[in-house]
């Protein structure tokens, strides 16, 4: 699943901003 990955992938990058 791309989308499932790239909103894990979304998640962390939010998190880290």
């Amino acid at each position: 699943r791309e989308m499932e990955n790239t909103l894990e992938k979304t998640s962390e990058t939010q998190e880290l901003h």
